[in-house]
This record gives structure tokens, C-alpha cells and sequence, in this order.
């Protein structure tokens, strides 16, 4: 088995924690978005699966488990 160097895996990793935090702290915000009323949440939680989906895609299946 190979030992790959993962450059920005760490940043994915930080970010992907930040935004999951941010978002389970900003649950209970409201927003009109347009004519809808919904949670902050909804927002960030778009970014998070966009960046576990770049994990996935990026560093395989493992190493997204592992940051997941």
C-alpha cells in the first residue's frame, strides 16, 4: 500500500468541522428567503455536503469516513 501525501486534506477536514459547528449552533435562526421562512441551517449544512462530497470524490471513500 502506497503512502500518499494529502496537501489539502487537513483544510477539507477544518472546514467541513466549522461549518458542521456553525451549523448545529445557528439551528434555531430564522431567515426569509424569499417567501419562505427558513433555518440558517439550511445554508450551511449545503456547504458541508458539498465538502464531504469533495472528500469522497478527492481522497476516497476511506479518508472521508475518517473525517466524517
Amino acid at each position: 500500500m502506497q503512502n500518499r501525501a494529502y496537501k489539502y486534506l487537513g483544510l477539507f477536514t477544518i472546514l467541513y468541522i466549522v461549518f458542521q459547528l456553525i451549523s448545529d449552533v445557528t439551528a434555531t435562526k430564522l431567515i426569509a428567503l424569499g417567501p419562505f421562512i427558513v433555518s440558517v441551517t439550511v445554508l450551511y449544512f449545503l456547504i458541508t455536503y458539498i465538502i464531504s462530497d469533495v472528500l469522497t470524490e478527492v481522497y476516497g471513500y476511506a479518508q472521508a469516513r475518517k473525517v466524517v
